[in-house]
């Protein structure tokens, strides 16, 4: 009796450990996507509070770094520091410049490309422009995102099935 319920018991062990594997094989899936959609959120948020100016630039953007904790707070608190220190910067090529310095080994280049477009199209002098291509911007991220996060979805499905199929493979073997 004691020896079929230890079987049991390790056999669930063993369920779980699969299942386990299974969730940590996507998680750097998860935190870049994770990493994306904070970009996107934080993009259109310095769009919405740079149309309110509510604040200056420099402020604006220690604000925004103190709303995350992740690689964009060291770019936007870079980037404040650098209007501080300089008046004469360009904003879009800056923007570009400490884009490509803090996330270039994060993201794709075709990532890359969508944060700078959105940079540019936020740092343009001609307002009307700049809101019809910062929506368009941002609306092309979270079309983005969202294919990755189906893609993501898929992946997990498939790691799950993979992990949960090797250990009752192996619990099979063993018993």
């Amino acid at each position: 009796m004691e020896r079929g319920v230890l079987k049991f018991v390790g056999a669930c062990l063993v369920v779980a450990a699969g299942y386990l594997w299974s969730l940590r094989m996507v998680e750097p899936e998860r935190r870049h996507l994770f990493l994306l959609e904070e970009g996107v959120y934080l993009l259109g948020l310095l769009a919405s509070e740079m149309r309110e100016e509510k604040m200056p630039l420099p402020e604006l953007f220690s604000f925004l770094a103190g709303q995350t904790d992740s690689q964009w707070k060291q770019m936007y608190l870079q980037f404040s520091e650098l209007l501080l220190g300089r008046g004469d910067v360009t904003l879009a090529s800056a923007f570009e410049r400490l884009l490509l310095e803090h996330l270039g080994n994060l993201c794709t280049k075709e990532e890359i490309a969508f944060f700078s477009q959105a940079g540019r199209s936020l740092f343009s002098s001609d307002l009307h422009f700049q809101e019809g291509r910062i929506q368009k911007s941002l609306e092309r991220l979270a079309r983005y995102n969202d294919s990755l996060y189906d893609r993501l979805a898929n992946r997990k499905k498939v790691y799950q099935a993979l992990g949960i199929s090797m250990s009752v493979l192996i619990v099979i073997i063993l018993i």
